[in-house]
């Protein structure tokens, strides 16, 4: 049942299912970012974001920079 997914995954992970989908979006974005060539709406889109402003505010929430930064950030390393 619904309610029995929601007590495994808050025992499993200490998170709430919607918050542990964001974690695993955001990670995926992450590594389309460093891994391709895609610009950041298409990334949005692949991780399941219709809307590139509410993927950056999820994605500065995460890692704390905007997804541009992010990527210049680890490219200059």
């Amino acid at each position: 049942s619904k309610m029995q997914l929601y007590r495994k995954v808050a025992a499993l992970t200490d998170q709430t299912v919607n918050t542990y989908i964001r974690i695993l979006r955001m990670n995926k974005a992450a590594k389309l970012l460093l891994t391709t060539d895609m610009q950041i709406a298409e990334v949005a889109v692949c991780v399941g974001y219709s809307e590139p402003s509410n993927f950056t505010k999820s994605f500065s929430k995460q890692f704390n920079q905007t997804p541009s930064q992010f990527v210049q950030a680890k490219r200059k390393k």
